[in-house]
């Protein structure tokens, strides 16, 4: 028996961007945008039901110990279809591609409640 590779060409992962990897790239603007007055952070959750779990919280440390979690993302191994969490208007999306996640994401950060979320972190933050 002559051997032969049976798995074929592999795909190519490097054009494959992780969810937490956008989400931390997000976080990092929001540091930029604001002197860092709020951060951001990413965070692993665990989540029975899902390999994978990360969500997306605000912070300022002016507000010591303060945080509020904006959005969760929840998926299994092969990424999409993924499960979108909007924490602050209490909505879910589910996510079928890279191009939908960045539509959702977009979609939470600039909606009216996280723009007053990060309104009034900001104000605290500057009065301290």
């Amino acid at each position: 028996m002559s051997q032969e590779n049976l798995w074929g060409e592999l795909p190519d992962a490097q054009s494959l961007v992780l969810p937490q990897n956008i989400l931390k790239q997000q976080a990092s603007f929001l540091g930029k945008m604001t002197g860092n007055l709020i951060e951001a952070k990413v965070t692993k959750s665990i989540v029975p039901s899902r390999a994978f779990s990360y969500a997306l919280e605000i912070f300022s440390s002016a507000l010591a110990g303060y945080s509020i979690r904006i959005l969760q993302i929840d998926y299994d191994i092969t990424i999409y279809p993924l499960e979108l969490h909007d924490m602050v208007n209490q909505k879910k999306y589910g996510v079928g591609d890279e191009k939908e996640l960045f539509h959702g994401l977009k979609v939470i950060l600039q909606s009216e409640n996280v723009k007053k979320v990060l309104s009034s972190v900001l104000a605290h933050a500057k009065a301290k």
